[in-house]
């Protein structure tokens, strides 16, 4: 299926006004308008709304975005669906970051998720500890970038809500760049689950990757996967990509002499 829109735009730069319209192949028209830094420094606020003709459908959204130097916020209000709050924030200082995410159901009047996060951050290596999914999905993260070739990182991930060591996940990662055009990437999971990926720039925007995901523990059975996905940027990005499962058969042959 292909999709088709037809877009305006008009900008004032001097108050921070954009004016976006489009019209999509699906009958659909949607509007954006953003204001950047004109209700206040920092403030960047959204309105989009869609109208679909044929159904008499319509959304509006409104989305703020606060930055500051130490702090980052951020809401989601879904006006004519629930109507429902999405916010989170973020704060730094020297390297030390925290963050809350929460969920508002207007209509029903009740907390529909929450989540928290703490890490620390700096350029060489990067931890966090993350509690998601109303504080129901724990997870510890590392990251560590040990030269400008090779970086390393590993995750664990811990479902409270099924009680027993099944609800552990465990993945270790790691990237090598093979010169300044390629590299390649492998990631392994406590359930044996491989993935390898190689990627490679052969002109500026032409980049083509190859990638394989291989269960270790099923290596006669159709459970393994790859792939390949080619992005070609002229001013627009176009990209390709295909898949496949494979199959790995093997074989062992006793052999007496």
């Amino acid at each position: 299926m292909i999709l088709r829109c037809v877009v305006g735009v008009i900008s004032d730069i001097s108050v921070g006004l954009v004016l976006t319209q489009a019209w999509t192949t699906h009958n659909a028209l949607d509007t954006k308008i953003e204001l950047d830094n004109t209700i206040a420094n920092g403030l960047k606020a959204e309105v989009l709304t869609q109208f679909l003709p044929a159904s008499k459908g319509m959304g509006a959204k409104l989305n703020l975005h606060f930055r500051q130097p130490l702090f980052h916020a951020r809401a989601f209000f879904d006006l004519l669906k629930g109507p429902s709050f999405n916010g989170d924030a973020v704060i730094g200082h020297d390297g030390f970051l925290a963050g809350a995410e929460v969920g508002y159901d207007v209509e029903g009047g009740r907390i529909t998720k929450y989540s928290a996060a703490v890490g620390y951050s700096i350029p060489e290596y990067t931890a966090a500890i993350t509690a998601t999914n109303s504080l129901n999905v724990f997870a510890a993260s590392y990251y560590h970038r040990v030269n400008a070739q090779v970086e390393a990182g590993a995750k664990a991930t811990w479902d409270a809500k099924s009680g027993s060591t099944s609800g552990v996940g465990l993945e270790i990662a790691s990237k090598y760049k093979l010169d300044s055009n390629a590299f390649v990437k492998a990631k392994i999971n406590n359930q044996g689950v491989a993935a390898l990926a190689y990627s490679q720039l052969f002109r500026p925007g032409v980049t083509v990757g190859f990638g394989a995901s291989i269960d270790t523990q099923r290596l006669a059975e159709p459970a393994h996967k790859v792939s390949s996905c080619s992005s070609r940027d002229f001013g627009w990005r176009l990209t390709s990509c295909r898949s496949a499962r494979l199959q790995l058969c093997l074989r062992v042959v006793n052999v007496s002499v």
